[in-house]
């Protein structure tokens, strides 16, 4: 790098499939990395910054989901690079497409940690509290509402325990998907050709069974098994644990019928 300023200009074009399987790594080793600082300070007891970081590690993992959407974005359309861009740096986005959200029962009746609740699993409406938060384990602030001052050291060791386990989850997907070869350049090229086309069959206002309702949003009959099955067939995959499952379904099951 020739200038610490050439950090400062944001990039806003194309990118190479290469260059986007890249960068998904890159994501996934920095999310790991973030959470390894948070994993010490947990052991240490600082639990605010952990928290802080811990909300990091997820958006940071929310940025392989932008990525895989810049396949989609035909090297011609600048308008449509400069707005998936913007979505990679922007916090909200990152933390909708990093949570891989799970309804919890693990809380009392407490006003805070019904709010914890909330914030880390209704994805909808909390999105954007989730960067605050993360801001909270940081900074000191005034609640009016409430008429006294916040202090990060409120944040306890519970809160931090639920959002720790959160991130291991997607962690662990992540780097699954990336051992398999999900996120290689020609899987993501195979990935761009079978769902270049596909459009979601839904309704709004619509009732549909789950299983039903996966076909049509996901295409799990359509563009996704030919999807898998052409990085089977092609050699574009290495092992496949035996235990991964798509849509509920052993692998094998899903894309041959069988077990």
């Amino acid at each position: 790098m020739k200038s610490l300023n050439a950090l400062f200009k944001k990039y806003n074009g194309k990118l190479t499939m290469e260059q986007i399987s890249e960068g998904i790594y890159f994501c996934i080793e920095n999310a790991t990395n973030i959470f390894g600082d948070a994993y010490i300070l947990i052991k240490a007891n600082r639990f605010p910054r952990a928290l802080s970081l811990l909300l990091l590690a997820i958006q940071e993992a929310g940025k392989v989901n932008i990525l895989k959407n810049m396949t989609m974005i035909s090297t011609k359309n600048q308008k449509l690079w400069k707005k998936e861009w913007k979505n990679f740096r922007k916090h909200e986005t990152k933390d909708f497409l990093g949570h891989d959200v799970k309804t919890s029962s693990e809380f009392n009746d407490s006003p805070g940690e019904y709010f914890w609740q909330q914030l880390l699993y209704k994805t909808n409406n909390f999105v954007p509290e989730r960067e605050k938060v993360r801001q909270l384990g940081l900074y000191i602030d005034y609640i009016p509402s409430d008429k006294k001052w916040w202090s990060p050291n409120e944040i306890n060791k519970k809160m931090v325990k639920i959002a720790e386990s959160e991130v291991i989850k997607i962690l662990y997907k992540l780097q699954m998907e990336k051992e398999i070869g999900f996120f290689s350049a020609k899987a993501l090229k195979i990935y761009r050709e079978e769902f270049n086309n596909f459009h979601p069959e839904i309704e709004f206002g619509k009732e549909y069974e789950i299983e039903d309702f996966g076909n049509r949003f996901f295409g799990l009959k359509g563009p996704y098994k030919k999807y898998l099955s052409r990085l089977i067939k092609e050699g574009v995959l290495n092992k496949i644990p035996d235990n991964l499952t798509i849509s509920g379904k052993p692998w094998k099951e899903f894309i041959y019928g069988q077990d």
